[in-house]
């Protein structure tokens, strides 16, 4: 399992936050098809850490079945829907960025958060 931080800088440019992002649902798309195509009967589900505006920690993403197999106790459901075994990748890919673009994970981080 991929846990990916979500690393939006302040000053990014507003098209390489957008290429960022699309990296980053691509990378989840990836690790949930390989994570699917081993077990059929997964039930998998977009989960997150928001961000800390005042600090910058958090701000990520984790495909899982369950908050459960998770490390620590903050990983929350982005969204209810389930990401669904009859999608292939590039479904999976466009529905989790369409997704990712309405979660708070995406506050900005400080210019001096590390």
């Amino acid at each position: 399992m991929k846990i990916i931080d979500v690393d939006v800088p302040a000053d990014m440019s507003i098209a390489d936050g957008d290429r960022r992002l699309a990296d980053v649902a691509a990378e989840l798309a990836a690790d949930w098809f390989v994570r699917q195509c081993e077990n059929n009967f997964a039930m998998l589900y977009l989960y997150m850490i928001e961000t800390n505006r005042e600090t910058g920690e958090g701000g990520k993403l984790a495909i899982a079945e369950s908050n459960q197999e998770l490390p620590g106790d903050d990983w929350k459901l982005a969204t209810g829907e389930r990401i669904s075994p009859s999608w292939d990748q590039d479904r999976a890919r466009v529905r989790i960025g369409l997704s990712m673009r309405s979660l708070s994970i995406l506050g900005m981080k400080p210019k001096n958060a590390k």
